[in-house]
């Protein structure tokens, strides 16, 4: 009755945890569509994968850990809004996820490397600066000159957080939808550009002093895999770690670890947990008593009155 009693006073106590503040950016190009990865023993597609690992790692984060999307698609990043903190935001944040594709981009373009660079700037001008976690299958479009390829600088005292790769190892068809969302095929080679635009620009008899004839050229643009390795030389380039996405927890688990957030201490209802206490010690002394009375030998005083 006393811890009752007490539950009545609103009681909290401090206690310390990890805060994380992450910032989520989406590809969503029309790669992230192919089908190539499995998901609770199905196969799905990339981006499927992508927002179901994100779900999961949302509700592993504590409570008052503040989370922000973006999506990438063309040459930049678009944030969609600022850190929020999870509990209070779950629904809009689940709504959000839910509400990614493709129909989103802008631009069917992907060059990779000047996204990340405009996810970093994007963080930058936040305070604190939330850390990327930059989901990408590394598939370009069209493809980019190796010689003319966008450099990231790197930062040596700062990891700006995680490139996660999304995708299978072997080549697959990238799926081709209509304006209403509807997929309607494939996409084909010759739909495609096949050619990098400076090495079609060589092809095309114009000046391009210093650059090498036709590096990338290999008729199968119009077909995607993960760009693994391709993807771990901009995670070095750009100071960020890399991770591969599979159907497991291992993302929840990286973006829960405490060193990558800050000790921080809230208030905490302990209510719940002093009920619980006092239910249990109830029902101790209602069983002892109940054990007590049917013992063999006991015996029961009797009051009779005068």
């Amino acid at each position: 009755m006393l811890i009752v009693l007490w539950c009545l006073t609103n009681p909290v106590a401090k206690v310390d945890h990890a805060v994380h503040r992450y910032m989520f950016v989406v590809d969503i190009t029309e790669s992230m569509g192919v089908e190539d990865v499995e998901l609770n023993g199905a196969t799905a597609t990339r981006l499927e994968l992508v927002k179901n690992k994100i779900r999961l790692a949302i509700q592993k984060l504590h409570c008052d850990s503040e989370v922000a999307f973006a999506i990438f698609t063309e040459h930049r990043s678009f944030l969609l809004h600022t850190p929020i903190r999870i509990c209070e935001n779950f629904t809009e944040l689940d709504n959000i996820l839910n509400y990614l594709n493709w129909q989103m981009a802008w631009r069917s373009q992907s060059e990779i490397a000047k996204g990340i660079y405009s996810s970093i700037k994007i963080s930058g001008e936040m305070d604190p600066p939330p850390a990327i976690v930059f989901f990408t299958d590394g598939h370009e479009s069209p493809p980019i000159h190796p010689d003319l390829r966008f450099h990231i600088k790197k930062t040596e005292d700062k990891i700006w957080g995680t490139i996660v790769g999304v995708g299978g190892d072997k080549l697959r068809p990238i799926p081709r939808y209509n304006s209403l969302g509807k997929k309607e095929g494939y996409w084909h080679k010759e739909d495609v550009e096949q050619l990098d635009r400076f090495t079609k620009a060589i092809k095309e008899g114009k000046s391009m002093t210093g650059v090498s004839d036709n590096p990338l050229y290999t008729g199968k643009e119009h077909l995607s895999s993960l760009k693994e390795s391709y993807l771990k030389q901009l995670a070095n380039e750009a100071s960020f770690e890399y991770l591969r996405l599979r159907d497991d927890n291992a993302l929840a688990n990286r973006l829960t670890d405490s060193e990558l957030g800050t000790i921080d201490d809230s208030e905490q209802d302990i209510r719940p947990h002093l009920l619980v206490i006092a239910l249990i010690l109830f029902l101790t002394g209602f069983l002892f008593k109940l054990i007590t009375d049917r013992l063999p030998g006991r015996r029961h005083l009797r009051f009779s009155g005068i």
